[in-house]
Order: C-alpha cells, then structure tokens, then sequence
C-alpha cells in the first residue's frame, strides 16, 4: 500500500514543495545511561555512502600526486583516522555512551584534541600544503575540543554544552574557491577539497546533534529547508533520520506570515535520496486539529500565490 508521500495525485490533501523553517526532535529523551541523549542516527545510510565516497575519490587524487606524495598520504590518512574516530564519538553519545567516564575513552578525548598534525613530517619538509592542513586542523580542533567539554559537563541527566561553533573558519572561505575547475584539474588541490569535505562530514554529524539540544532557539532562527507538506504530513532531506516510528515534536515557521505551528508526528520512512547526499525522512502527522491543517493549506495557497506573482 502507497503511503501519503507516494500517492502523487490521489492524496485527499494536497502536498507541495515549499520552503519552511523547521525543528524536530524525537519527543522522548533518554535517561538511563551515561549521558542525556535523543534517539537519533547522526550517521545514516546517506552519511555512510557519502563519506565512502568521498574516501575512495580522495584515494585515486592522492595516488597522481607528484611530489611529496608519501608525506602527503600520510598526513591524509592521518587525518581520516581522527575523523572517524570523532565520528565513532559521536555516534557513541547518540547511543547514551560517555567516553569522559573511562580511562580508554579519556586516551580517545586526548588523541582527538591534538588534531591529525602532531606527528607529521610537512612542516620540516616545508610542504606548500601545510597552510591548508593546519587550517583544516584548527577547525577539527576547535570541534574536537567542544566535544570534550560537552562530555565532561554533562550527564545523565542533562546535557551540557558551548556554543562557540557558529562563527566561519577560515578555511571554509577558501575551501570552496577549489571547486573552480583549474583546482579540480590539479591533483594535491583536489585532495585538499575533498579531505576538508571528508573532515567537515564527520564535523557536520556532532553540528546536528548539538542542534537537538537547542531547544530554546527562536523559530525564526530555525534552519530554513525545501520540505513536502500536506496537512496530514511531511517529507525532508537531512543529514540524520530516526528509527521508524520514533515519535517526533515538529516545530514549522511561516516567516512571510510569521505563522508557528508545533505538531506531533512519527517518522514512517527513510529513504536515501537519489544523489546519496541526504537522507529523505517521511513523517506522518500524529491527529493534527482541523486549525492546524487549516493553517498549513493557507500557507500552501499563500506560497503558490507568491509564486505566480514574482514568475518563480
């Protein structure tokens, strides 16, 4: 049997794509383990294929490298070792396991706040690279170090943690001029893009947990996505999905109507996009009133009317 989202036409409310600024967050925590956590999957199916393949084309870059290509392997990989063991950290909170709370799990802490640089040889050997490694490293760094300050404040029962991670690195400035192709064209630049997006991938996944954790954020300063909407459900792409069938609280804002709207729902599906970058979650809505599903076609009709207007 089709679900809502499958039903193209056939559906008995309609669903649009239309921009919103949303929040969800399972509506349950947890509390019985080591550290107060959400059941949500940080790194799912999406995740996996794309930090795979990131690794894999960033493996065929480095092996056309002319010069210095040992040293710079070696501190590629050094580098993809400490971001999947901050990825395994991760993932470990998101399981209620703290590492702060074992001898082994402190090594860990330690080797990740060193960042991937301490044992390598590019700047004795003067490596034309070294910038954009020690660039890339002071943001892993900087992430590295809010982990291990937010799994030594918190607990079982609370959560604890600094929001310094918002401001832009430098390297994220200069990182996306390497997309030109004349850098893609160049074997050590495209290394350099493709290892800063390998790195920012596991990154990104502590990013979306602390943002479960952000409650008290005003609904305008929600993140804004491209979600399908009806008034008995929608479809989003994000960098994380749920078990099915986890209840979830939705928060939406209507910015052009200033119109907020806090509903119950459950995930009922998750699906890896097309092009393997993110994950599409399915939520049905759990009873929503008839003020609520009024208030969404309203939102639907204003969008398709502004649309017709300004010719998008």
């Amino acid at each position: 049997m089709a679900s809502w989202f499958e039903k193209d036409e056939k559906r008995r409310f309609a669903r649009i794509k239309m921009p919103a600024q949303v929040f969800i967050r399972p509506s349950q925590a947890i509390i019985e383990k080591q550290i107060f956590y959400y059941p949500v999957n940080y790194q799912p199916t999406a995740f996996i294929k794309k930090s795979k393949r990131l690794e894999a084309e960033l493996k065929i870059n480095i092996a056309s490298i002319v010069e210095q290509k040992d040293l710079l392997e070696n501190a590629f990989q050094d580098g993809i070792l400490l971001a999947k063991l901050f990825g395994k950290l991760v993932q470990d909170i998101s399981q209620g396991k703290n590492m702060a709370f074992t001898k082994k799990g402190m090594k860990k802490l330690e080797q990740i706040s060193l960042g991937f640089l301490t044992n390598s040889n590019l700047k004795q050997n003067g490596s034309k690279s070294l910038h954009f490694f020690e660039l890339i490293n002071l943001k892993f760094i900087a992430y590295s170090k809010n982990l291990i300050q937010t799994l030594q404040r918190s607990n079982s029962t609370k959560f604890i943690f600094q929001d310094d991670l918002s401001k832009v690195f430098l390297i994220d400035k200069i990182m996306p001029k390497f997309k030109d192709k004349k850098y893609q064209q160049i074997a050590l630049a495209k290394s350099l893009y493709l290892f800063s997006e390998l790195i920012n991938l596991y990154l990104a996944s502590y990013w979306e947990l602390l943002q479960e954790h952000s409650a008290n954020q005003e609904p305008n300063k929600w993140h804004q996505s491209l979600i399908g909407i009806s008034a008995c459900g929608l479809d989003i792409k994000l960098n994380k999905d749920y078990a099915l069938s986890t209840k979830l609280d939705i928060g939406l804002f209507f910015p052009e109507t200033k119109t907020y709207l806090q509903l119950k729902g459950k995930l009922s599906r998750s699906v890896v996009t097309k092009k393997n970058e993110k994950q599409l979650n399915c939520i049905d809505f759990n009873f929503p009133d008839y003020k609520q599903q009024q208030a969404i076609e309203n939102q639907q009709q204003i969008y398709q009317i502004n649309r017709c207007f300004i010719g998008i």
